[in-house]
């Protein structure tokens, strides 16, 4: 997660705001979803499976085999959600925007818990969604790096298992030469000839 944060407070408002529309984009997909006949166990896969009733009026399933109960949203991202869609799409603009979990459950109305709950829900939909990279002969690409400074910000002072593995600077000093410090970390990137986005946390120095 902290690595998710050093990407996105480096990026422009332009690249935030494609970010918050992509997110958008994906909770109202996730939202408009339509149940469909199930055939084999969402967990084993196991096609012997049988009805048991409705749940949220969807079809409820249970498999023989491993005893799991489902449905045909069970593996969906927000399948467990009691969350209105409109408190996600505030959750995905406080998260582009770094806030805190405790910050981002006072925005959403929600307790810290769910907070969390929502962050890691937030993050599996740009895992799953991201776009397959790509380069061949008929799909050219461009590779670079960047360096970051690593962020310590942040309250630590209730952390039992967190050290600062360096001093911590005063605002306003330099550090030194980008890609010369084991503190700057590098950010392998890239675009093809589609458009799709290479981004990989590579290593620091």
């Amino acid at each position: 997660m902290d690595d998710i944060k050093v990407i996105i407070d480096n990026l422009s408002e332009k690249d935030k705001k494609e970010l918050y529309d992509y997110l958008k984009n994906i909770i109202n997909t996730e939202f408009e979803f339509e149940e469909t006949e199930v055939h084999s166990c969402h967990k084993c896969n196991s096609t012997d499976i049988v009805k048991l009733g409705k749940y949220n009026s969807m079809q409820k399933y249970r498999c023989k085999k491993c005893g799991v109960a489902f449905t045909s949203k069970s593996k969906s991202i927000f399948g467990t959600t009691k969350l209105e869609k409109d408190k996600w799409i505030k959750y995905a603009e406080c998260f582009i925007d770094c806030l805190s979990l405790r910050r981002c459950a006072e925005k959403v109305g929600v307790c810290l818990k769910t907070s969390y709950f929502m962050r890691h829900r937030i993050l599996e939909c740009i895992k799953q969604n991201k776009s397959q990279f790509i380069i061949n002969e008929n799909n050219k690409g461009q590779l670079d790096e960047t360096y970051l400074r690593e962020n310590f910000k942040g309250n630590h002072n209730k952390s039992s298992d967190f050290s600062m593995p360096r001093k911590p600077r005063k605002n306003g000093n330099s550090s030194k030469l980008i890609g010369s410090s084991n503190e700057q970390i590098c950010i392998a990137t890239g675009i093809n000839d589609t458009n799709n986005v290479f981004l990989e946390i590579a290593g620091r120095g």
